[in-house]
């Protein structure tokens, strides 16, 4: 029992991290928001993707897993990295989704410092 304890606050710890990336990503929604994205807020729904995205492609988590931790349908986690998957055709939001992973500031913040 305490394995699976452990696993998941190792895994609440790597989405708690995502979901603070995908933050990054849109600066403008709360991690509740980009958690639980309200009906008909798209970019909330897109940041979601990107933590999702994060977990499954970056951290290695198996897609069994993230839905079962996150309470979603296997088939929605797996939506969500085809979606951010796709998305990375473009560069832009590759320099975007790579600034959210990495920790660097957003456009506002660079702006800020110069």
């Amino acid at each position: 029992m305490s394995a699976l304890v452990t696993r998941s606050a190792v895994f609440a710890h790597d989405w708690k991290a995502c979901l603070e990336a995908a933050q990054r990503f849109m600066p403008h929604l709360c991690l509740e928001a980009i958690e639980f994205p309200p009906h008909g807020l798209f970019d909330a729904l897109l940041a979601r993707q990107v933590a999702v995205h994060m977990m499954v492609r970056r951290l290695m988590w198996p897609v069994r897993r993230v839905a079962l931790e996150t309470h979603r349908p296997k088939s929605n986690v797996m939506h969500a990295a085809k979606t951010v998957d796709s998305r990375m055709a473009l560069p832009a939001f590759v320099r975007a989704y790579e600034r959210a992973l990495h920790g660097s500031p957003t456009g506002k913040e660079r702006r800020a410092h110069g």
